[in-house]
């Protein structure tokens, strides 16, 4: 993923959820690439990281923006501020919280 071929990386975080099917940052790193192609399954697998893990920062903040890419801006804000919360040095994060504010 890091190098950009999502198409592999994609491939591989697949095969790692089948395997192992609570493996967050797999799920997180999936929803990532599935925002490109499928916001669906890019919601679907971002929910199923937050719920596992909804005190790690960039999960809680893969969720929220994945809401914001749906339209539901109040509730990617709400989610937003608390990743914010959770990673307070994190200026990515915050960055998302503010661009999901604008939105408002």
């Amino acid at each position: 993923m890091e190098l950009g071929n999502n198409t592999n990386a994609r491939s591989i975080y697949e095969g790692v959820i089948q395997a192992s099917p609570n493996a967050v940052i797999a799920l997180n790193n999936l929803a990532w690439i599935y925002l490109d192609s499928n916001l669906e399954a890019a919601a679907s697998v971002a929910k199923r990281a937050y719920d596992l893990a909804g005190t790690n920062g960039d999960v809680v903040d893969t969720y929220g923006w994945v809401l914001l890419q749906q339209g539901k801006v109040r509730e990617a804000v709400a989610i937003l501020e608390g990743a914010v919360k959770l990673a307070l040095d994190n200026e990515e994060i915050r960055g998302h919280l503010e661009t999901a504010r604008t939105r408002l």
